[in-house]
């Protein structure tokens, strides 16, 4: 299928039996493609660099996308949606086409002369595709997206034990998979919007201008990328460079302020620390804001050692609360002191900007996984805030959240006694928000908390058309994702639906969704013939069993399947030897993120002290870890309390 109107020729490959869903998808693929060509081409001052550019999808790839010189190659369902989708489904697809593109100059013009230098390809291209998006989309909060969808991996692994330097030296192509991951992908890139914010946006895109002229067709390495910004900027950045390429980590950047008799700001200063105590300091610049009712005040700060005085402040109104990282153009843990965490939970629903606002929602999560506000409290202000939400993005983001703090953070006793209430809210807000992505987006969050009977049955009657979304007509994955959630809760109905659904749904997509919605099933016999054939049957699609093992590890049936936990960590040098670069991550969030118990964690603890791994698969197993002892620890300190 060709696409018309772009700088080189496009066409896009797809299966014949895909075609109409692909025709049906084409005019918003293609003017992504042509609009991001041309904004790419501009925005690097250079052509497309090579004679011409196909796109092809591929059932069952086992990556959202990869590139190659003049052609990129795309798993089928990233592009042709099953779901009915969002308007953060489209942007996602539409970040992943760019990401691909931005490739054939940052990754094919241009190639890292080695894979210790792979964040040049990958995080400059995650970097080009949310920049490229916020021009091509500025509607659509892309900047919001990048806060939501790419930082939080870079801080889950960064303040882990497991987490590497952007700049990895590999001795050989062995290792070249270790250095795969949100380090690269993710964290670069929230590093390069600081440097951009650091030296400005002209002298940013400068640089780039100057380092793809020079290295055209050839190899370049981490220092070359440093000089052409220098050049550009006339700054000297090799400490920025040594500390934020070369160190492990991040920081942790604390707020103190106090106020006068009078009303005034005494004195207001930023903190910092090093998350893993290895010591030193992370240069940044940053937006300070300070808050007393509407009125909004951000000063620029440069911190650099330990501590930095805001002078600017001196002297200005007393706030209700104090945030270090306004716009999001920092790297690190912001963390809310106790006067503005307490002054937030009053005050959040009155925020009306939009960033500003999911950046708060985002303070407030971290002091949950920090151990410094019930995730009970955050659940509360969720149902009290929600229904008056109307940014879809947002709204999904809190939404997510509540849903790790269901399932993984509350006892049995307080989930009961939330349930309901949470159940009521999402299924109201699901048959009778404004706009269809919201609608879907509470859909989605309905079917992770439906655990009492009630719910169950809305779920039900949602399957047999009884009830159905206004404007949201169900989709076969839809319906599967219903099974799976029924599965996994043991309802009683489950069985017969699913033999029903598998007899209705006999495409090839069905057969891949029966597989992935019988791993939920809770029954111990299930549970071994699964393990079993993901340890030892090669026939079965690798993707297949990617989807599935988060399905056999649902979080409500962490206490059948811990006694799989130990096996699947032995299995770990097989996994890695046997499958594809990210499947081993994957297999660890599976089988260790479906956990929360203190005894999941020893079994962890132990094989680390038993087993002699390798170095890149250990650091795996601490990063991944570390969520569940987050969950142990939350549970311990508020578990039966609110």
């Amino acid at each position: 299928m060709p696409i018309a109107g772009t700088g080189a020729p496009m066409r896009l490959f797809v299966r014949r039996s895909e075609q109409a869903r692909a025709e049906a998808e084409f005019g918003e693929f293609s003017r992504t493609n042509r609009d991001g060509l041309a904004f790419l081409s501009k925005y690097f001052d250079y052509p497309f660099p090579f004679p011409k550019y196909d796109l092809v999808l591929i059932p069952g790839f086992p990556y959202g996308g990869m590139e190659h010189a003049g052609a990129s190659f795309f798993n089928e369902e990233a592009i042709l949606l099953r779901a009915a989708p969002t308007a953060n489904d489209r942007l996602r697809r539409a970040t992943l086409i760019l990401h691909e593109m931005a490739h054939q100059w940052f990754g094919d013009l241009v190639t890292m002369r080695w894979f210790d230098d792979l964040w040049l390809k990958e995080g400059f291209a995650t970097y080009m595709s949310y920049l490229a998006a916020d021009r091509l989309m500025p509607d659509q909060g892309v900047w919001r997206a990048f806060y939501n969808s790419v930082k939080p991996a870079a801080y889950a692994i960064d303040v882990t034990r497991g987490t590497t330097p952007i700049y990895q030296q590999l001795a050989n192509l062995n290792d070249a998979k270790s250095a795969y991951g949100a380090i690269v992908y993710n964290k670069a890139p929230a590093i390069l919007r600081q440097l951009s914010f650091l030296i400005g946006e002209d002298a940013f895109r400068s640089g780039v201008r100057r380092f793809l002229k020079k290295h055209e067709y050839s190899n370049a390495e981490w220092s070359d990328l440093i000089s052409a910004y220098e050049q550009a900027s006339e700054q000297s950045l090799q400490q920025w460079a040594e500390v934020w390429v070369r160190r492990r980590g991040l920081p942790r950047i604390e707020t103190e302020w106090r106020c006068d008799e009078a009303g005034r700001i005494s004195r207001l200063a930023l903190r910092q620390r090093d998350t893993l105590g290895e010591g030193g300091f992370w240069p940044m610049k940053l937006q300070v804001l300070t808050a007393t009712g509407n009125a909004l005040r951000t000063v620029t700060v440069t911190i650099e050692g330990e501590s930095a005085v805001v002078n600017e402040a001196k002297g200005s109104a007393c706030p209700e609360y104090v945030f270090a990282n306004a716009g999001d153009y920092g790297y690190g843990q912001f963390l809310l002191d106790e006067r503005s965490r307490s002054a937030l939970r009053k005050r959040l629903g009155s925020v009306r900007d939009e960033f500003l606002r999911t950046l708060l929602w985002g303070a407030l999560w971290d002091s949950v996984r920090e151990a410094e506000l019930a995730p009970l409290a955050y659940i509360k202000l969720g149902l009290e805030l929600l229904p008056s939400e109307t940014d879809e993005q947002l709204a999904g983001a809190v939404m997510a959240n509540i849903q790790t703090a269901f399932n993984y953070y509350l006892s049995n006793e307080q989930r009961s006694e939330i349930a309901p209430q949470l159940e009521s809210l999402f299924f109201d807000r699901m048959m009778k928000a404004t706009g269809q992505g919201m609608r879907i987006t509470y859909f989605r969050a309905f079917q992770s908390v439906a655990m009492t009977e009630k719910a169950r049955g809305q779920l039900k009657s949602l399957l047999a058309g009884a009830i159905s979304i206004p404007g949201v007509p169900l989709r076969p994955v839809d319906r599967w994702r219903i099974i799976t959630a029924l599965l996994a809760r043991d309802d009683s109905e489950a069985d017969s639906l699913f033999d029903s659904e598998r007899e209705r749904d006999k495409t090839d997509d069905g057969r891949k969704y029966a597989y992935v919605a019988e791993a939920a099933r809770a029954r111990q016999a299930t549970k071994q013939r699964y393990f079993d054939s993901y340890l030892h049957d090669q026939n079965v699609p690798e993707d297949w069993v990617q989807e599935s093992i988060r399905a056999f590890n649902s979080p409500q049936q962490a206490e059948l399947t811990i006694q799989y936990l130990a096996p699947a960590l032995r299995a770990l040098p097989e996994i890695k030897r046997g499958r594809k670069i990210f499947f081993l991550l994957n297999w660890l969030r599976a089988f260790i993120g479906g956990q929360w118990s203190e005894q999941a964690l020893r079994i962890v603890q132990a094989h680390l002290r038993n087993t002699s791994m390798e170095a890149d698969t250990e650091r795996k197993v601490l990063e991944v870890m570390d969520g569940l002892e987050r969950s142990v620890k939350i549970r311990a300190k508020f578990a039966n309390r609110g």
